[in-house]
This record gives C-alpha cells, structure tokens and sequence, in this order.
C-alpha cells in the first residue's frame, strides 16, 4: 500500500533532516510527501484545526492517506479540547511537560498530523527511563514499561510513554539495544527525543527511533 511507504520511508526522512544524531537510516521512496498535506490544514478559532479533505484530494492524495490524517486530526483535536495540547502554527499539537531547574533539555510530546510522534525527555526523564529498564531487565514491552513507571518510578514520564502504543512490542534483545541506544544518545546530556512512527496504515504497528535534542 501506498501510504506505508509514505509513513515509514518519507516520514524517517523527514525526521532525519529535523534531528540530529538519528540512530537509523531509511531509503527514501520519491512519491508525493505526506507531510506536504499540511497545506491543507487550517487553524479555527477554538484551537483546533480543520483538513480540507477534497483539496487533498483533488491534490492527487488517494483517499486513505486523506482518511489517516483526518483521523489524526480529530485526535489532536480531542487533545485540545480535552486542555492537554495546544497546536502551534506549524500543525503540530504539543502537549508540554514540567521540568526542574536542575534538568536540561526540554519536555514534551510533539504530535504531527501526518503520523510522527515525538517524545521530547529531559535529562532528570532519561534517568527515571534507565531505572525502569533496569527494573524490567529482560523481555519486555514498552507498555510494560509505561505501566512500570506510572505505577510509582516516574508516573508523569509513564503517561508519555503511552504515546508510543501498546502495540509497540520489544523483545529482551531490543531491549539491550534501546538501553545502549539511549546512553549514546544521552551522552550530550541534553536529553532524547523518541520518534514513534506508524509503519503501516492500521495505526497499531509501531517503529520507534531515538535521537539526542
């Protein structure tokens, strides 16, 4: 299907020009860019936003890309109705963290229409994610992670994590590597960004990519 090579490929592109030190690399598919929808999109008064559904279209995006960003724009929308998120000017709904004094690097979930969310932690978030590992040890989910920490670690940052959707499985090994991951990714001691993207269409499949701020 068209829109996995746009969400996956196009998407991993676009975020690889936007982020430094991105620790995976993908071929880019020459199609119409996804994110290129946002000339679609219109901002309303309210704070939410409204897609031009048959401008996209008659654009040349076929009607399933159209359908996923539309269900994504009422998903940013019911975050800003519900007073977690607000949306910026480029599209994107943010939902914002709290940091101390003493963390560096910024916190926040970012949400793009076209798929891509990404999960800003600060320093003092990326140590509270390392004893969560620690605890899990061997295979495990990063849902089970989120549980972990919502449960009492780090239940703010637990929240965030269940941005990144339960059906985000990681076996033992993946898991080594994300704990090895995010130490090099960490070391600037700026904080990490974690990029979820959506490598089909049905929304439940995930790809997940760690980068430094």
């Amino acid at each position: 299907m068209k829109i996995v090579k746009r969400l996956f490929c196009i998407s991993v592109a676009c975020i690889m020009l936007l982020q430094e030190n991105v620790v995976t690399q993908a071929a880019v598919i020459e199609e119409k860019p996804i994110e290129d929808i946002v000339e679609f999109l219109s901002h309303n008064e309210d704070g939410s936003i409204t897609l031009d559904e048959n401008g996209a279209r008659n654009a040349g995006y076929d009607t399933e890309t159209v359908l996923y960003v539309k269900n994504n724009v009422i998903r940013m929308n019911e975050l800003v109705n519900s007073g977690e998120a607000y949306i910026n000017e480029s599209f994107q709904a943010v939902i914002p963290g709290k940091s101390s004094r003493a963390a560096k690097g910024e916190s926040k979930v970012v949400i793009y229409p076209y798929g891509p969310t990404q999960i800003y932690l600060n320093t003092d978030e990326v140590a509270d994610l390392k004893k969560g590992i620690d605890l899990l040890s061997g295979a495990c989910t990063w849902t089970a992670l989120a549980q972990l920490l919502t449960s009492g670690v780090a239940p703010a940052l637990g929240a965030k994590l269940g941005y990144i959707g339960a059906a985000a499985t990681i076996g033992s090994a993946y898991l080594r590597v994300t704990s090895k991951q995010i130490e090099q990714v960490s070391a600037s001691g700026k904080g990490i960004i974690i990029t979820v993207l959506d490598a089909d269409s049905s929304g439940t499949n995930k790809a997940i990519f760690l980068s430094s701020q």
